[in-house]
């Protein structure tokens, strides 16, 4: 039985291996048998008590596996460098904690691989829902990044087809979102056709990539 990993969702299942999204300004109870990330989405911003929240990040981060989700976004209004700032803030913690992160960027890929630079960042970054071209995949790919496909593969989208089937694969990991009707195998499936793989392959590849990005996922195997 070959196990499906899940790079981030937000609804638990019982056929994967996967990485539960939690928002730190909720209470969350951790545990050492689920793989949690948590962080500040820059869509809540407006409506948490910043400082607090980030306090309560770093009473809990230890006992997570990931940092964020978090990043940057030139589409909402809240003023884009306060949402800087507190990415910065999420960035010292992972770094001081040894977590990698889970991005969240809509339209700010330079902004947030700027901040990578200035921060002299050595954690890896998962940019969730990766949604950008080639140009900017390999970008990424090349300042230590991996980048999460999710439902958008499963729809006519040449552009991230061609992401997926023109830039190194062991830096791509698969996702279901939000999405509670979406299957992470539907992923996969699509995932294998665009590679040209077996689905055995393609499953056993992602949970390789997910073990040396993700340590504590040893812990669950």
């Amino acid at each position: 039985m070959y196990q499906y990993f899940n790079s981030h969702t937000h609804h638990l299942s019982d056929n994967a291996l996967e990485i539960i999204n939690a928002f730190v300004q909720d209470e969350f109870i951790p545990s050492g048998k689920k793989l949690i990330s948590a962080g500040i989405h820059p869509w809540h911003l407006e409506n948490v008590v910043i400082e607090e929240s980030l306090s309560k990040l770093e009473q809990k981060v230890k006992s997570l596996t990931a940092i964020g989700e978090t990043g940057l976004d030139r589409v909402i209004q809240f003023p884009f460098e306060k949402q800087k700032e507190v990415f910065k803030h999420h960035i010292e913690i992972a770094e001081r904690h040894q977590k990698p992160m889970i991005i969240h960027c809509v339209r700010a890929y330079s902004d947030v691989l700027q901040v990578r630079k200035e921060m002299k960042c050595k954690m890896p970054w998962v940019f969730h829902g990766f949604m950008g071209n080639v140009q900017i995949a390999n970008q990424l790919i090349t300042k230590g990044c991996f980048l999460s496909f999710g439902k958008a593969i499963l729809q006519q989208r040449p552009k991230l087809h061609k992401v997926i089937q023109e830039t190194d694969s062991r830096c791509h990991l698969f996702e279901t979102d939000d999405d509670p009707d979406l299957k992470i195998e539907e992923v996969y499936q699509k995932g294998a056709l665009l590679y040209q793989c077996d689905l055995k392959d393609v499953i056993e590849e992602k949970l390789q990539i997910a073990k040396n990005l993700f340590p504590k996922l040893n812990d669950l195997l």
